[in-house]
């Protein structure tokens, strides 16, 4: 249960860092807010089609123009590498806890299978009458202790 709050609280925090880096791409390069939420995704889950890049070729750019996006992109990749860690490290932890589990019932089936007829006996005994003979599992049970 910890895991998944934790992943709630990185997507949350991915999210706005992607909101924010989103209004300094809107300040920069003066596009829409769903084309910078687009540059920004798509650049951090490093698919990075190129149709909308950080500078361009005929611009003028200046050491805190680089600095700025340098930020964004150390920032942004950091989030989105959490954020994965976070869905991953979750995932392997269901994992694990299926598998346990998986393993406990197991043991239990044969625990209970080989003791069944023990325990049956002992919460229910059955007096035998004079001249009856015992059944092969209770002839077992008999010899078994």
């Amino acid at each position: 249960m910890r895991k998944g709050i934790v992943l709630g609280i990185n997507v949350f925090l991915w999210l706005v860092t992607l909101l924010l880096l989103s209004v300094l791409a809107i300040w920069r390069r003066g596009w829409t807010m769903l084309e910078s939420f687009y540059f920004c995704f798509i650049t951090f889950s490093t698919i990075g089609f190129g149709d909308y890049v950080a500078f361009d070729e005929n611009e003028a750019n200046t050491f805190a123009d680089y600095f700025i996006i340098f930020l964004g992109v150390v920032l942004g990749f950091a989030a989105t590498s959490t954020v994965l860690f976070s869905f991953s490290s979750l995932m392997e932890d269901k994992s694990h806890q299926t598998r346990l589990l998986e393993s406990f019932r197991v043991f239990k089936k044969r625990l209970t299978a080989s003791k069944r007829i023990t325990v049956a006996k002992a919460l229910n005994p059955r007096e035998k009458k004079e001249g009856e003979e015992l059944t092969k599992t209770e002839a077992t049970v008999k010899e078994n202790k």
